[in-house]
């Protein structure tokens, strides 16, 4: 196995030239101090899901002659990037993530089969000021693109909404005649029981003994409503039961495409192919709200992983001025060497009055 230490100066990584076909994100992740990353002239035709949500400390990558066709969705985590080099590459395009690059200083996307709106929006980089600009305008332009696509989506969500609201209120006016017409008939069959009514007392007597017994039936039916709120609860415990088990699932395949991207494609392959066959027979109005649940979740989701990018930034910069201050070493090295010198002279302490203990204990004893 690579010890990448090896090729580790000062804060850059050097793993150019190395034949890599895959990143060895688990183990460029574990040396924090590398805030430079090159990884130029390998055989890489991805970079995986795991890449930038387990290097969003790089400020520097080097990525040029590569064979990547793309770069991931969540290439937008790497917040803290001012050099992207992508020369010589297979990219056609530019995941919109990369609007949130917004220390990005310097871009270099020469000979990439761009689309001609990218490349005309690139310019063509052929010095620094070109790449500046590059940066510059390819942070901008995704970031508009991006506003637009989610106001299509909010307004796609609004539409659905009232139609949504436009087919509940059309079912609510067909089924209003139904309850007004079983009133009426209701009213009616009051009205002819009254008229049915007879004279006699003997007659009243058997209807007061009918009411009787259809008040204890009614009695009856109120006694069997406890078991019916016992099933509610479990009803209840069953849909808490499912949300969680959803969300444990949820989380199980977040952790797995951070360590196993085969296993991880596979399963959302699974998933897909089965939901679709699922799909057909749930109602609409259902879909409509849980796409509303959904875009609720992923913005809770997008808000805390920027909380936890700007809390490992914060512990980042703070770990890189404790290590690159010279007075910060001294102090720790002297630290340790006090630590040592009293470790010793407790041991010697500890020695002397054990052997004074025996011989005291030798003397009296003797």
């Amino acid at each position: 196995k690579r010890n990448l230490k090896e090729h580790l100066t000062d804060d850059t990584l050097d793993l150019s030239l190395s034949e890599l076909q895959s990143v060895p994100v688990k183990e460029i992740a574990a040396i924090p101090k590398a805030t430079c990353l090159d990884l130029s002239s390998n055989q890489l035709t991805s970079l995986g899901l795991n890449f930038a949500s387990s290097l969003i400390h790089l400020v520097k990558l080097d990525l040029c002659r590569n064979q990547l066709t793309e770069l991931p969705e969540n290439f937008g985590l790497l917040v803290n990037l001012k050099y992207l080099d992508l020369y010589r590459n297979k990219l056609q395009t530019l995941p919109l993530s990369f609007c949130n690059l917004r220390h990005l200083r310097w871009l270099d996307l020469k000979e990439n089969p761009l689309v001609p709106k990218m490349m005309q929006i690139a310019g063509p980089c052929l010095d620094a000021q070109g790449c500046q600009f590059a940066a510059r305008n390819v942070v901008k332009f995704l970031g508009e693109l991006n506003r637009e696509v989610e106001a299509e989506k909010l307004q796609k969500e609004a539409h659905e909404k009232k139609q949504l609201e436009k087919e509940l209120l059309e079912q609510a006016q067909k089924k209003e005649p139904k309850k007004k017409k079983k009133k009426k008939n209701a009213a009616k069959l009051v009205e002819n029981n009254r008229e049915e009514i007879p004279e006699n007392g003997s007659a009243i007597t058997e209807i007061i003994d009918s009411n009787k017994d259809n008040l204890n039936c009614e009695v009856d039916d109120i006694d069997k409503v406890a078991p019916g709120r016992t099933v509610c609860s479990n009803i209840m415990s069953f849909f808490k039961s499912c949300i969680l088990f959803m969300l444990f699932v949820t989380f199980t395949i977040y952790i797995i495409s951070l360590y196993d991207e085969a296993t991880y494609r596979k399963l959302i392959k699974f998933t897909r192919r089965y939901s679709r066959s699922f799909s057909i027979n749930v109602p609409k109005w259902v879909w409509i709200y849980w796409h509303q649940l959904r875009t609720l979740i992923i913005s809770l989701i997008i808000n805390l992983v920027a909380l936890a990018q700007y809390s490992v930034k914060q512990i980042m910069e703070i770990y890189s001025a404790i290590i690159s201050d010279e007075k910060v070493d001294l102090y720790i090295e002297t630290t340790k060497e006090n630590l040592y010198i009293i470790y010793i002279k407790m041991a010697d302490i500890i020695t002397d009055g054990c052997d004074k203990l025996r011989k005291y204990v030798e003397s009296y004893l003797k």
